[in-house]
């Protein structure tokens, strides 16, 4: 059985991921990805297509529904070629765009049995009435996945989603090779980072020396800010593989300053803070709710009054961690597993069965 692995919105945010569904697909398929001429993409066992485009956002400076298109356009023609000489009606999207999607799927894979793992779109669609009604143009016509149960109970209650058309796949995880002196107490790495907070966390630096008093040496990624003092370290720009890797390594907590409208999505960043034996805290938001009712002892919640005494607790803890609860439930042959039986239930048209959330 064959399956092409791409993805319509191609984000380097999702490389791990995208490498990380490969593998675990190879078991039981012949995985043929069709990756951007400059991911540096090559998984041993399946066969990797190079196309003749780079990553979106090395293609466009301004993020456009028109560019979106667009940009799907060039990737759906390559899958069309790809799928007549190879005879694949078999495709897994790591990353789509709700509105070029539903123009996309009309046009080049109508005939396909599609796979769309859902990132933010849960999101975007309760905030965008046009991707919400682009959703519904083809929400029944194609599979699900997501990447957390709780993700998988919204498309249920707000869209009306058939669960036997919704697999739950925990996220998969990366475990980094090299290791590095903790010279941080926290970083907060994740695009995802809400700028308002970051801005907060300067000016209580600069008026309040919160951080220089208290010792605690913070490194921060911002889409706006850019800051540095002996404690508090802010950067933007594309953050590499290897310095994401080395950063997360070299600290012993992952900060998630996450904005609260946050609803129905889940952290590459968060699975692999974990599994490399990180804690994790986070503002309020669903995901963090939900994932710290089964790892307690690793993820907490902070608000900005009590930010400081929240970052002391979890570093001098001396409570058993749930690291080694984690890494049994993001075992690769188990999550493997789980997808591969998840696509054979739905092609199959039997009751999926939901192991765990996280």
């Amino acid at each position: 059985m064959k399956i092409i692995v791409t993805e319509l919105y191609s984000a380097k945010g999702h490389k791990n991921l995208f490498i990380n569904i490969c593998k675990l697909l190879r078991v039981n398929y012949d995985v043929i990805a069709v990756v951007p001429r400059n991911s540096g993409i090559n998984i041993d066992g399946v066969k990797v297509i190079v196309s003749d485009f780079d990553y979106y956002d090395d293609v466009y400076e301004r993020d456009t529904s028109l560019n979106r298109l667009r940009y799907g356009i060039k990737v759906a023609r390559v899958i069309k070629r790809i799928s007549k000489l190879e005879q694949i009606k078999r495709m897994l999207c790591v990353t789509y765009d709700e509105k070029s999607y539903a123009l996309l799927h009309m046009a080049y894979f109508s005939s396909f049995n599609v796979y769309l793992i859902h990132n933010n779109n849960i999101d975007n669609m309760i905030t965008s009435k046009y991707a919400s009604i682009a959703f519904r143009c083809f929400n029944n016509r194609i599979s699900h996945i997501v990447l957390a149960g709780f993700i998988k109970r919204g498309l249920i209650e707000r869209f009306g989603i058939n669960p036997n058309k919704i697999i739950v796949l925990p996220h998969p995880a990366t475990l980094f090779e090299d290791k590095y002196e903790i010279i941080y107490d926290c970083v907060g790495i994740s695009n995802g980072n809400d700028e308002s907070l970051i801005k907060e966390f300067i000016r209580l630096e600069e008026e309040e020396k919160l951080f220089s008093n208290n010792h605690i040496h913070i490194v921060l990624k911002s889409k706006i800010y850019k800051y540095e003092s002996e404690y508090l370290q802010v950067f933007n720009g594309y953050l590499a593989d290897s310095e994401y890797n080395r950063l997360i390594n070299s600290s012993q907590i992952l900060l998630m300053p996450f904005p609260l409208h946050y609803k129905y999505r889940m952290s590459g960043t968060l699975v692999d803070a974990i599994v490399n034996k990180k804690k994790v805290i986070s503002t309020d938001i669903p995901l963090i709710c939900e994932a710290s009712k089964v790892y307690p002892n690793c993820i907490s919640i902070f608000n900005l009054s009590t930010f400081v005494e929240s970052i002391k607790k979890m570093l001098y803890s001396t409570e058993i961690n749930d690291f080694h609860v984690f890494e049994a439930y993001h075992d690769e042959d188990l999550l493997s597993a789980i997808l591969c039986q998840g696509i054979s239930s739905i092609e199959k048209e039997i009751s999926l069965i939901d192991n765990y959330d996280f």
